[in-house]
């Protein structure tokens, strides 16, 4: 699978993921999490867990506190799946 595949998956199990958390139908990664999605920091941390759950890596408050846009989340997941790969 070419990378530009891997990440469309990746964007869409990580919309999907937000989109349970966040008890929502429909999300775009241009939204903003706490301005648009009202998302607040319990809703980081359980977006954070659903993520590392689902995806099998690590977030901690460095990440979290950098997200601002749904976009900024599918980025810290692309990283992580990227830096595990390349250590194994």
């Amino acid at each position: 699978m070419c990378g530009t595949e891997m990440q469309g998956q990746i964007a869409e199990r990580v919309t999907e993921t937000i989109m349970q958390v966040m008890q929502v139908d429909d999300i775009q990664a241009s939204q903003h999490l706490r301005g648009q999605l009202h998302a607040d920091s319990l809703d980081f941390c359980d977006i954070a867990l659903a993520i590392e759950e689902r995806f099998c890596i690590s977030i901690d408050t460095k990440d979290t506190d950098q997200w601002e846009t749904v976009s900024d989340v599918i980025t810290t997941v692309e990283r992580k799946i990227h830096d595990a790969a390349a250590t194994r």
